[in-house]
């Protein structure tokens, strides 16, 4: 695999120990050689985080050192992906409010909320599995963060 996941030791800025350059050396390589991912989605997944999963394994296997330890998070994604389709399919169908019991007025639809709380997970999900362009820059995959200045960088190195 030839994408790197961390900052290689030689990269960085600041004082290292020769201790602290070996241990960054050593995850280096144990994160070029992440076994490949092959684990089959789980039973529980429904059509659409079904298709989600289909879509994006090959994806992440080109780009991200992803591993079978990571299928209960790339499980857990593919399923927020569906219920913010889901959520926004009963949005279309039925408006962003429904009517009150009392039948006077109306109040936000349940769907409203549920979307939004699948949209925070499958976001946050989404950046850890490097999924997004901010995520992969976190991860400085493939050089993604490579000739950005960050003015910070000097700070937090």
């Amino acid at each position: 695999m030839g994408s790197h996941i961390i900052k290689s030791a030689d990269e960085l800025k600041g004082h290292m120990t020769k201790q602290e350059i070996n241990a960054r050396h050593i995850a280096e390589d144990a994160l070029q050689n992440v076994d490949n991912f092959n684990a089959t989605p789980p039973d529980w997944l429904d059509d659409k985080a079904l298709a989600e999963w289909e879509r994006v394994v090959p994806l992440l296997a080109d780009t991200v050192p992803i591993n079978n330890l990571d299928a209960s998070q790339l499980a857990a994604y593919c399923q927020s992906v569906s219920d913010v389709a889901t959520a926004q399919e009963h949005i279309n169908r039925d408006g962003l409010t429904v009517p009150l019991a009392s039948g006077e007025g109306e109040k936000p639809s349940p769907y409203v909320a549920i979307k939004r709380q699948a949209l925070q997970e499958q976001m946050k999900l989404a950046e850890g599995l490097g999924l997004t362009v901010y995520g992969r820059l976190k991860m400085n995959i493939n050089g993604a963060g490579v000739g950005v200045d960050d003015p910070l960088a000097d700070l937090l190195a």
